[in-house]
């Protein structure tokens, strides 16, 4: 196996084995393994477009206007995930007064293609630009490679407003419920059923203003699998997250649909808290068995005390039986098993500890099988917002790390920080102190780096 093709399958999420694994550690250095990776990825960006589209005019291009809708539990809908990192961030359309198809044709759809057929960086795909300026791999970036090779076709059906007549879904990413076990702390009740008590709890401890709606009942989108119907002929990639994607009904719907079709080429991402393989009378082990390509991302931020902290209602040990369980059972699986970490100021100190535990205990099979999916909002918690004798700290142990690339992460970190640090930094300790009080738990016990955060320069 040539250097390149190995790096290429690992980047694509091809099944690699042990010593496939083992000869690319002992043909390659670090260093030249980042500029590797540095090198696809800086290609991802617009390698995947046919030779028409040049590469000023290809950089500002995303398939997901062409193939993608992205729906929350609340009904509102945007043109992907990362759209949405604030939940009064603008949106395309709301399920619950519109449909799916009048959403893919509205005005803010139409202006998004619009921008991107004249090589302009749409307002509307703010983080990608920002992943992808700082060295870090984008949403955009992943949705051109795989489904790059429909845009010839797709975008040349397109009108000059933008508009494109027949909804193809090709690539699913819908919310159907925001039912969760967890309540972690960057999270809040849009996404997770589990936060609705303490969300009341800490409005009113902090004076907020509490929430008419009663968010004890886990919002549903009942209406939306009667508008996907007609796309389950198209679609080639479905990625579920929560809410907890293994604890949705609509989940399991989907699978046993594609497996009566004869359908199960189709691939399967997930991003899931991984701490739950059996719903109802259902085991997604079985399920997976019929799909070979299946594509995990476990929510881990962090391992023991930490994590359970972070997210809460992680039981550590139960996680780690899981992970077992998929090791053994289904191990081509396993080798493609990653861990997405939402790298914010709660864990941001502990990468390299947290990297290293997963390599050591086998939790992962490859030290690439590990994703910072760095933390935008809310601003208190988000990187960029620590004082700069932290971020001094950070980025030398950070960089000094030998066994991945953290580089990324301290560019972002880098960055000027969002808004103002003495009004910022007293948020994140209310923030966390309050949810102490809620739940019992003491954050500067777990987090000891983290206690003197709002300590001033002298």
């Amino acid at each position: 196996m040539s250097r390149d093709k190995d790096l290429h399958d690992i980047l694509s999420g091809k099944v690699i084995g042990t010593k496939e694994a083992n000869d690319w550690k002992k043909q390659t250095s670090l260093e030249r393994e980042k500029r590797e990776r540095s090198k696809i990825s800086q290609n991802q960006k617009y390698s995947s477009f046919p030779k028409q589209y040049n590469k000023d005019k290809a950089r500002s291009l995303c398939m997901a206007p062409w193939t993608h809708l992205h729906a929350w539990p609340n009904g509102k809908v945007f043109q992907c995930c990362s759209a949405q990192q604030d939940p009064d961030d603008e949106y395309l359309g709301n399920l619950h007064k519109e449909s799916l198809e009048n959403i893919w044709n509205g005005k803010m759809m139409r202006s998004i293609r619009k921008d991107m057929m004249k090589g302009i960086r749409s307002p509307h795909c703010k983080k990608c630009w920002d992943d992808e300026d700082t060295g870090n791999q984008s949403l955009r970036m992943m949705l051109n490679h795989r489904f790059g090779h429909h845009g010839p076709e797709l975008i040349s059906k397109t009108k000059e407003s933008g508009r494109v007549k027949d909804m193809t879904l090709r690539y699913w990413d819908f919310r159907f419920s925001n039912v969760c076990n967890f309540k972690c702390r960057s999270c809040g009740p849009e996404l997770s059923s589990g936060w609705a008590k303490d969300h009341t709890k800490r409005n009113e401890l902090l004076g907020y203003p509490i929430d008419v709606k009663d968010l004890t009942k886990p919002d549903r989108l009942a209406m939306l699998w009667e508008q996907i119907e007609p796309s389950f002929p198209y679609v080639e990639e479905i990625y579920f997250a929560g809410g907890e994607s293994l604890m949705m009904e609509e989940h399991y719907r989907i699978l046993e649909r594609l497996i009566k079709m004869g359908k199960t080429e189709v691939r399967l991402n997930y991003n899931t808290n991984f701490s739950k393989l059996q719903f109802k009378s259902k085991d997604v082990i079985e399920l997976w068995k019929h799909f070979p390509e299946v594509h995990i991302g476990a929510s881990f931020d962090d391992y023991g005390k930490r994590a359970e902290l972070i997210r809460s209602g992680t039981v550590w040990s139960e996680i780690e039986d899981n992970v077992k369980r998929l090791k053994k059972e289904l191990p081509d699986i396993w080798k493609r098993f990653f861990v997405s970490c939402t790298v914010s100021i709660q864990n941001v100190y502990n990468l390299p500890e947290f990297h290293k535990h997963l390599l050591d205990t086998g939790m992962i099979s490859y030290h690439l099988n590990f994703f910072c999916n760095i933390l935008h909002g809310p601003d208190w918690l988000n990187i960029k917002n620590l004082p700069d004798w932290m971020k001094d700290e950070i980025e030398e142990k950070l960089l000094s790390y030998e066994k991945f690339d953290f580089s990324g992460v301290v560019n972002f970190m880098r960055e000027q920080p969002t808004g103002d640090l003495y009004e910022i930094t007293p948020r994140f300790i209310s923030n966390m102190d309050t949810l102490d009080t809620i739940r019992h738990e003491r954050w500067r016990h777990i987090m000891p780096e983290l206690r003197h955060i709002a300590k001033r320069p002298e």
